[in-house]
């Protein structure tokens, strides 16, 4: 993610609440079953596909791991946020997906990561895409939201915490 170069205070607190509400309740997996971060980008990636948001499920799959292949997306805390610019898609596009027992992203830290969240945005549209990604890393360093997220029952509980988020 070195190339979010945006501040917090240049996005403001309104921009990270339009952001977050890109992620509805049908954007959201609770249940993950893959085993490796391929197996859950194309979980993910069949999400999107069921919901026709994808111009090209082959393209957005190998920009994707391109782009983990440059630099893996696990951050701190148990998250990883697969990323790419692609012609895949027509506009900024979200997924969540959690997996409770953890998935290895290849973190540095080593930890096994729990909420993958999957973002994809046309090249000419980047701006967007940086600013959601900052939205959400912003959004799930709160240790009581990443927690509560982990724990509720239904996408649409997910989606409101993230609408709800202060």
């Amino acid at each position: 993610m070195n190339e979010l170069n945006l501040s917090l205070t240049a996005l403001g607190k309104k921009s990270i609440n339009v952001a977050l509400n890109l992620i509805s309740p049908e954007n959201i997996s609770l249940r993950l079953h893959g085993r490796t971060k391929e197996v859950v980008i194309n979980e993910l990636l069949d999400m999107l596909a069921i919901q026709g948001k994808l111009l090209n499920r082959d393209m957005a799959l190998k920009d994707l791991l391109d782009r983990e292949r440059t630099m893996s997306t696990a951050i701190p805390n148990g998250i990883a946020i697969p990323h790419a610019k692609t012609n895949a898609v027509q506009e900024l596009t979200a997924v969540i997906g959690i997996k409770k027992s953890g998935v290895d992203f290849d973190s540095a830290l080593d930890d096994k990561t729990r909420i993958i969240i999957l973002a994809l945005a046309p090249p000419n549209r980047a701006k967007p895409l940086y600013k959601f990604l900052l939205a959400i890393t912003t959004a799930l360093s709160d240790d009581t939201l990443r927690s509560k997220i982990l724990t509720t029952k239904t996408p649409a509980e997910v989606a409101e915490l993230l609408r709800q988020y202060k």
